[in-house]
């Protein structure tokens, strides 16, 4: 979750490959992967989502 600025932290992430993943209904769903990170790297990015097409599941159950 974000703040009221649109901005988060993910402190003490061990180091390794990570994917990041942005998602909010309503907004394309933003994917970042292969973002490597390194002992005590700290990384600062901006990400610009897009207002996406609405999307509906419906589930329909029957029995005879």
């Amino acid at each position: 979750m974000t703040d009221e600025r649109g901005e988060f932290a993910l402190p003490a992430l061990p180091t390794g490959q990570y994917r990041l993943q942005i998602a909010l209904q309503g907004f394309k769903t933003y994917t970042n992967e292969g973002l490597t990170l390194g002992a005590g790297q700290v990384v600062r990015q901006t990400f610009v989502i897009e207002v996406g097409a609405l999307a509906e599941n419906i589930t329909v159950a029957a029995s005879a």
